[in-house]
């Protein structure tokens, strides 16, 4: 299935089982966000149920159990699973939850994945054994990268909706400079046109371009933020490898090792000052499911070696400006961070 034919399913208000993955991630989170505005009221405990990695699946074996209580739909996310390694009697579970949610007729079950969590195989003459397995029961719902075309048609959709003139050429510049994933691009439509209101103008210009986007961003920074959180070495060293054979300046990728690092610590010191999750996110700005992960990659980190980190991202940072390329002091920081006691 393919997020246009997803955009059906949800324009009928049709439950089912469903199975995110695929490349692009801005259409991953984008149509999620559009399933829970479908399917579930805003701060829903009850029947918006949100879990995550397999230690999770003896809950969602509960929670598919009992019929929604506040909302006439009960909608279930299982996030960071890692595929890869799930025992069958997992899968097994998974699948009798799936069973269950089709008999009810009144639930959504999205098992949302990231890039690094599932192989689907090599669709669709060879599709891998888990992939074969879930579709069992699981509706598959691919995102694939999006083509040149497409994605320029989007952006200047995107453009137009903030009442923006964006011409094809300053479009394909744009893509030239930033890369194609939409979430990135997203993200830096976003700067351009809070930066283009700010001054009044309406017209984008290639001048404005190179002022205002970053080059090189990719979806290795989101594969590295998410290694991080995870307290996964292999996929952290595995992003800074890709990132560096792409030639993304060493200060860039270092900004966003620093971002995560201090988001963690100021969510730690509110953690130890007792404060409750629907407040950081309001204190933070972040979203309350981002606000989870953060919350629990401070458990697996421990406040004490996120405090060391940020010191550590500092003297990184000393190290790194002045030297383009120089990617020595990001792999000293990372083999820091993740050394263990």
């Amino acid at each position: 299935m393919t997020d246009s034919e997803f955009r059906e399913r949800l324009s009928g208000k049709k439950c089912g089982n469903y199975l995110f993955f695929g490349e692009e991630t801005y259409l991953k989170r984008y149509w999620l966000e559009m399933t829970r505005k479908t399917f579930a009221k805003e701060d829903d405990a009850f029947d918006h149920v949100v879990l995550s990695t397999d230690n999770g699946l003896g809950a969602l074996a509960d929670a598919i159990m009992s019929p929604p209580f506040m909302s006439e739909y009960k909608l279930i996310e299982l996030h960071e699973v890692d595929y890869s390694s799930i025992s069958s009697e997992k899968i097994d579970t998974l699948l009798s939850a799936g069973t269950a949610s089709a008999e009810m007729g009144n639930a959504v079950i999205v098992l949302y994945t990231e890039t690094n969590e599932f192989d689907p195989g090599s669709l669709p003459k060879k599709p891998s054994a888990v992939y074969r397995k879930l579709t069992e029961v699981f509706e598959p719902v691919f995102f694939q990268k999006v083509t040149s075309g497409r994605l320029a048609a989007w952006l200047s959709k995107h453009f137009a909706h903030e009442r923006i003139i964006a011409e094809p050429r300053e479009i394909d510049e744009m893509i030239g400079i930033c890369g194609e994933s939409m979430q990135v691009l997203a993200n830096e439509t976003d700067k351009l046109c809070s930066y283009l209101h700010s001054l009044g103008r309406d017209r984008l210009t290639g001048a404005d371009i190179e002022f205002v986007c970053s080059r090189g961003i990719g979806e290795d920074d989101f594969a590295l933020s998410n290694a991080i959180l995870s307290r996964n070495r292999t996929n952290a060293f595995g992003a800074v490898r890709e990132m560096k054979s792409r030639h993304v300046e060493p200060v860039i990728a270092l900004s966003g090792i620093s971002r995560v690092c201090c988001d963690l610590y100021g969510i730690s010191l509110l953690m130890d000052s007792g404060v409750s999750k629907a407040a950081i996110a309001a204190k933070t700005k972040m979203h309350p499911y981002k606000v989870g992960l953060y919350m629990d990659a401070v458990k697996r980190w421990g406040k004490d070696r996120i405090k060391d980190s940020v010191r550590m991202c500092a003297e990184a940072d000393a190290s790194v400006k002045g030297f383009s390329g120089n990617y020595e002091p990001i792999e000293w920081l990372m083999s820091k961070i993740f050394l263990e006691n």
